[in-house]
């Protein structure tokens, strides 16, 4: 179990709200559309935002913007007590982030790499700063906030929309991301809501554990099976680095009782479906993925190692020419990890591994000697992104995924044998009293 607290680091409440009206702010105006659930499936829209590429929103440089200088702010705050630079770590962040902009060098589309780099760059150098500065627990209220604003405004954009029509056979909820991106905030606020219920007792945990249950609620709505198995998957190592009951045989053994169970009372085909989200007809190409990335493996033998430039392979004519051929039109390779192979190639890859492994096992290796709800959560974080990743390209289109990567990665990659304010922010959910 986690650790009792022992002291307390002083933390303005004022501070946690002023960072998530930030954040909300600016994530909205990068990664959000109002009217997205109607326009989910539109050709037309989809050729608008084919034409966007190169030309980009007016917006979303703001944005970068804002989310930089936030990161100055930071900057000059006192750092948090446990942070310690860990050199390796900082090597493989730092051997990713000059890959990157070396492929300027090498983009079909520079001036494309160019605007993408330095929005990533200033996502980084916020994440950097924040994680300096402030407190896990006090990350985690920020997250939790965040998460639930952006569930919020997802169902409320469809209820005025009139597209919330969960009971209608087909529906999936979209929000203000798509079913994919609105997912991954869904999976989001389970788990956040979930590790701050840790730290509480009676009605406030009670209260947690409803945002977790609603959570889950919203995600199995979006039909998302990404976001939906990485959930699963991170709730299980969150459950066994707080309370170290399950071994790996515990889980497989429940799983393979729940499925039998399933089995038992839905019948197998009424099983299947479920398991598939109700879209088992897209279950051979895995909706269309399959053939996808047969052709985008194409491309990646042409350039093995380097690839077409960070984020910089899907230019407006790549786009218009796979979907062409694909007979749908898509932005990406529906997967982190084929992506990055097509942006900065095998080298860009292998060092993308890098960071996520090192990230994770310092987590691991840090619950284990001191157990916390925080280390705990964000190791859950990243193994959600790692897994979504299979199936999705949200982590690099996203500005919010991205930056809870980065800041996971910081806070876990750059954190020293605890300190005794992180331990009692973390047990209390991060919210100051």
């Amino acid at each position: 179990m986690v650790s009792p607290p022992t002291g307390a680091e002083t933390i303005s409440r004022r501070l946690i709200v002023g960072i998530v009206v930030l954040y909300c702010l600016v994530f909205f105006s990068i990664d959000h559309t109002p009217t997205k659930s109607l326009t989910v499936n539109d050709p037309e829209m989809a050729r608008l935002q084919v034409e966007g590429i190169s030309t980009g929103s007016t917006r979303r440089p703001i944005a970068f913007l804002v989310l930089g200088l936030s990161g100055m702010f930071f900057l000059m705050k006192k750092r948090r007590l446990d942070f310690a630079i860990h050199k390796v770590h900082l090597c493989l962040i730092a051997l990713y982030v000059a890959w990157a902009w070396l492929s300027y060098f090498w983009a079909d589309d520079p001036l494309l790499v160019m605007k993408r780099v330095v929005s990533f760059s200033l996502t980084l150098f916020a994440a950097l700063a924040l994680s300096r500065a402030l407190p896990k627990g006090a990350f985690l209220s920020v997250v939790f906030g965040v998460s639930v604003v952006f569930v919020l405004i997802g169902i409320v954009a469809e209820k005025l929309l009139g597209t919330f029509n969960p009971l209608v056979e087909g529906y999936r909820f979209s929000g203000t991301r798509g079913p994919e991106g609105q997912g991954f905030d869904c999976g989001i606020l389970l788990l956040s809501a979930w590790a701050i219920s840790d730290g509480r007792t009676g009605f406030a945990r009670l209260a947690y554990r409803s945002f977790s249950v609603a959570g889950l609620l919203f995600l199995v709505l979006t039909r998302a099976r990404g976001p939906f198995a990485g959930v699963m998957i991170a709730m299980v190592a969150y459950h066994y680095l707080t309370r170290r009951r399950l071994n790996t045989f515990n889980v497989v053994f429940i799983a393979l009782l729940i499925a039998c169970l399933l089995v038992l009372v839905l019948g197998w085909a009424d099983f299947s479906a479920a398991l598939l989200m109700g879209r088992q007809d897209e279950a051979k190409t895995l909706t269309g993925r399959i053939p996808l990335w047969a052709e985008c493996l194409d491309y990646v033998t042409e350039r093995p190692w380097t690839g077409y430039g960070f984020n910089g392979f899907w230019t407006e004519e790549r786009v218009m020419d796979v979907s062409k051929s694909q007979d749908w039109i898509n932005f990406s390779g529906h997967s982190v990890y084929l992506d990055t192979v097509l942006n900065l190639g095998i080298v860009g890859l292998a060092l993308l591994v890098a960071v996520l492994l090192s990230a994770l096992s310092s987590g691991v290796r840090r619950v284990k000697r001191s157990p916390d709800v925080v280390s705990s959560f964000l190791v859950a974080v990243i193994l959600l992104i790692c897994i979504d990743g299979l199936l999705s390209s949200v982590v690099i289109e996203s500005g919010f995924s991205m930056f809870l990567l980065l800041a996971g990665a910081f806070y876990l990659g750059f954190s020293g044998t605890g300190d005794i304010g992180d331990q009692e922010v973390a047990s209390r959910g991060g919210i100051p009293h």
